[in-house]
C-alpha cells in the first residue's frame, strides 16, 4: 500500500519493543534519575548504554582490589567477571531478589564460568544439595551490584 505520508499512519498492530533492563527503567524514570536514564537508554545518545556492562566493569575493578590485598577469592576471579556473570543478578535485584538469592545466583553463574560447567550440573546448579558446600561468591560485590 501506497500512503503519500507514511509516518502520520496510525496502525493497530502490536509491535514488540524490548527494553534494557526494564525494573531499572521505571526505577530511573520515577526517580526522575538522569544517570540511570542514560544508563538503560531512556534518553537518546549516540550509541547505546549497556548497564550490565558497566556492572561488570564496576564489580571487575572492586575484584581487582581484593585481589592485589591478598583475597584468595577474588585472585579467582580476576578476569573472570563478565556481562554475562552479572546479567541475572542486575536485572532481578530491582524485583526484590533477597540477598541470599543473589549469593546463591552468583555462586551457580561464577562456577559455571569458572569450571566451563553446565546449568544443569549438580555440583554448579544451585538447586542442587552439592552447592551448601560451595564458597559463595563475597557478599561485599554486592553494593556494586546494587548501587
Amino acid at each position: 500500500m501506497q500512503l503519500p505520508e507514511p509516518h502520520k499512519h496510525e496502525s493497530r498492530l502490536p509491535i514488540h519493543q524490548d527494553g534494557t533492563c526494564n525494573g531499572l527503567q521505571h526505577y530511573a524514570a520515577l526517580g526522575g534519575d538522569q544517570l540511570g536514564a542514560e544508563a538503560v537508554n531512556l534518553v537518546g545518545r549516540d550509541r547505546p548504554s549497556d548497564v550490565y556492562g558497566n556492572v561488570a566493569k564496576l564489580v571487575s575493578a572492586q575484584v581487582q582490589i581484593d585481589a592485589e590485598a591478598g583475597d584468595k577469592m577474588a585472585s579467582l576471579l580476576v578476569g573472570r567477571i563478565s556481562r554475562k556473570v552479572v546479567k541475572q543478578t542486575v536485572m532481578t535485584t530491582v524485583y526484590g531478589e533477597s540477598l541470599n538469592l543473589v549469593v546463591v545466583s552468583l555462586s551457580y553463574t561464577v562456577r559455571c564460568h569458572l569450571y566451563r560447567g553446565k546449568a544443569d550440573d549438580s555440583e554448579a546448579n544451585p538447586r542442587s544439595e552439592s552447592r551448601r558446600s560451595g564458597r559463595p561468591v563475597p557478599g561485599s560485590y554486592l553494593p556494586d551490584i546494587q548501587g
